[in-house]
């Protein structure tokens, strides 16, 4: 009998170490998910914040300037500079004859 309640001190003291680790294991999981979480989410707004400010600097490059021509020589130029480079990576032909 004795040896019967020792036996079952010794599972108990087993089963509680198990569940305690198993415990354990499951708050570090959901730790690293709240982690992840957090990370996606300043990723994402991160990203949406450098686009928000990509397509700002993109609208102010494609939108010339009001005022006299000469003003929009220079986005001109760099608009057909541009387009060449894209022209002759793409391989569709040379470049713009007006560049020459």
């Amino acid at each position: 009998m004795e040896r019967t309640l020792t036996s079952q001190e010794e599972t108990n003291r087993a089963l509680r170490q198990s569940l305690e680790g198993y415990r354990q294991l499951v708050e570090g999981y959901a730790a690293a998910q709240e982690r992840t979480a957090r990370l996606v989410q300043t990723s994402v707004d991160d990203l949406n914040a450098a686009g928000q400010g990509q397509m700002e600097a993109a609208r102010a490059l494609l939108t010339p300037p009001t005022g006299a021509s000469a003003a929009t020589e220079p986005f001109m130029q760099m608009m057909r500079a541009w387009t060449d480079t894209f022209a002759r990576f793409s391989g569709s032909g040379t470049a713009d004859p007006r560049s020459s």
